[in-house]
């Protein structure tokens, strides 16, 4: 049985550069997609990606009091800025 070939768009994110841009570990950013949080797409059982254009307005939950959006690393990571 064949599957039909799905691509992730090369401007998504990994969650290790979404955990960078939050200053968090890379499990606290696959809890958020896990719990409903932070919306990602994924293959199969490979790793999952984010759109970055969603970033900037994500608010972390609050008992990740540490984790804030910094916008040097998102410009840097993105091309932006």
């Amino acid at each position: 049985m064949d599957r039909p070939h799905v691509r992730i768009p090369r401007r998504y994110l990994t969650t290790q550069q979404v955990a960078q841009i939050f200053g968090v570990s890379q499990v606290t950013v696959g809890n958020w997609i896990r719990w409903g949080l932070l919306p990602a797409v994924r293959v199969g059982r490979g790793p999952y990606y984010i759109n970055p254009a969603i970033l900037p307005g994500f608010e972390p939950p609050r008992g990740n009091s540490h984790a804030w959006f910094n916008r040097e690393v998102y410009d840097t990571l993105t091309g932006g800025g």
